[in-house]
C-alpha cells in the first residue's frame, strides 16, 4: 500500500467525518471489513480469462445481500495462472472506482500503528474494458437554501443551457413525464451532451443542455478539459454554486445536499421528499463514463464527491483482513 501518486491515482474528493468513522472502526475491530474497488485497463482482457475460468472451480463462498446481488467467491492458487496475473499488472497504474474514505483510512491506520499487516489492505480489481462493469448516476437534492424560488432559477439558468420544460397535470402525467425527462437525459448522454434533470415541485420536470462547454473555463481555469466536463463539476459550479450559493465548504459540509445513489426507487422517493417540503429540487445525472473517470485520474486530478456510483458492490464484511 502506498500513497496516491504514479501507480495509484484516486478520482474523488473525501470527507473528514466518514474517514474519522471508518479510522475508529479499524482501531476497535483491527481489521479491515471492505473491500477498495480498483479500475486498471486490460483491452486484451488476459485476465479476465483467468477469472472465468476459476469461476468454473470450486465456489468457496455464496450470499445474496439486501438489494438482491449474489456475491461468490473464489481462488486462483496456480503459480502459473498467478505469475500471469502480476505481469499483466506490473507495469499498470490503477484508480480507485470506490473505497477512497477506506484507502485513505487504511493508511492513516498503518502510518498511526505501523503494523507491518496493516502495509496491505484488500483490494478488488476490476478491468474497465469488462462489460460488467456499470456506473450508475448520483442524483443530488438540494435543501435549506434561504428565499429559495424555483422559476428565477430555472431564468437565470438560461444564460448558460437550454432549458425544456415537460408539464404534467395529474399524476398518472407526472410519471409519464418523469420517464420523458429521463429518456431525453439518457438521448443527451448518447451524444455526449452536457445535460441535467431537475424537478422542483412546480408542475414540471425540465433537462438543461449546456450550450457550450465554454462556459466551464471562466468559473475553472485551472482545471483540465476533462474536469471542465464532468457534468457534476458542470452542476456544482454553474448552477449550485453560482446560483444557490452551495460553494465547496457547503458540499463537504452536506449542509445543502443530500446524494441520492440511482438504485430501485430512489429517483421516486426523492421526488417525494420534494413535494413533501423536506427538499427544495432535485437535480437528475447522467452516469459518469469509465473513460472520464480515467481520463481525470490520469491528470491527478479530483472530481467532486460523489461523481460515480459503481454497481454491484463487492459487499463488505464477507472476507475480512485480521490486523492484530
Amino acid at each position: 500500500m502506498q500513497a496516491y501518486g504514479k501507480t495509484i491515482k484516486p478520482h474523488e474528493q473525501t470527507l473528514t467525518g466518514p474517514k474519522t468513522d471508518r479510522l475508529n472502526l479499524m482501531r476497535t475491530t483491527k481489521a479491515q471489513t471492505g473491500q477498495i474497488f480498483m479500475l486498471y485497463s486490460d483491452p486484451q482482457k488476459k485476465i479476465d480469462a483467468l477469472l472465468t475460468h476459476a469461476c468454473s472451480g470450486k465456489e468457496l463462498l455464496n450470499s445474496r445481500d439486501e438489494d438482491n446481488v449474489t456475491h461468490r467467491l473464489y481462488a486462483i492458487t496456480d503459480p502459473q495462472q498467478i505469475n500471469i496475473i502480476k505481469e499483466v499488472m506490473a507495469d499498470k497504474s490503477v484508480f480507485i472506482a470506490d473505497g477512497h474514505h477506506r484507502y485513505e483510512t487504511a493508511l492513516n491506520y498503518y502510518q498511526e500503528t505501523k503494523n507491518p499487516a496493516a502495509a496491505y489492505c484488500m483490494m478488488t480489481f476490476v478491468n474497465t474494458h469488462n462489460e460488467g462493469l456499470v456506473i450508475l448516476p448520483t442524483h443530488r437534492l438540494v435543501k435549506n437554501i434561504p428565499d429559495f424560488d424555483a422559476s428565477a432559477l430555472v431564468a437565470v439558468m438560461r444564460e448558460h443551457f437550454d432549458v425544456a420544460s415537460m408539464k404534467f397535470t395529474d399524476i398518472v402525467d407526472k410519471k409519464a413525464k418523469m420517464q420523458t425527462m429521463l429518456t431525453a437525459l439518457a438521448l443527451e448522454f448518447q451524444n455526449k451532451e452536457h445535460a441535467l434533470g431537475m424537478y422542483f415541485n412546480d408542475g414540471a420536470f425540465y433537462v438543461a443542455t449546456l450550450r457550450s462547454i465554454d462556459s466551464m473555463e471562466a468559473v475553472a481555469a485551472d482545471k483540465t478539459l476533462p474536469w471542465r466536463q464532468l457534468d457534476v463539476a458542470i452542476l456544482h459550479l454553474l448552477v449550485l454554486e453560482k446560483h444557490l450559493g452551495i460553494d465547496q465548504a457547503a458540499l463537504m459540509a452536506e449542509t445543502n445536499v443530500e446524494y441520492i445513489k440511482d438504485i430501485g426507487q430512489a429517483g421516486l422517493l426523492a421526488i417525494d421528499k420534494v413535494d413533501s417540503g423536506q427538499a427544495q429540487g432535485l437535480f437528475f445525472m447522467n452516469p459518469t463514463s469509465p473513460d472520464m473517470v480515467e481520463a481525470v485520474a490520469q491528470h491527478g486530478e479530483k472530481m467532486p464527491q460523489k461523481s460515480t456510483f459503481f454497481y454491484p458492490k463487492v459487499f463488505s464484511g464477507l472476507v475480512l483482513n485480521i490486523l492484530d
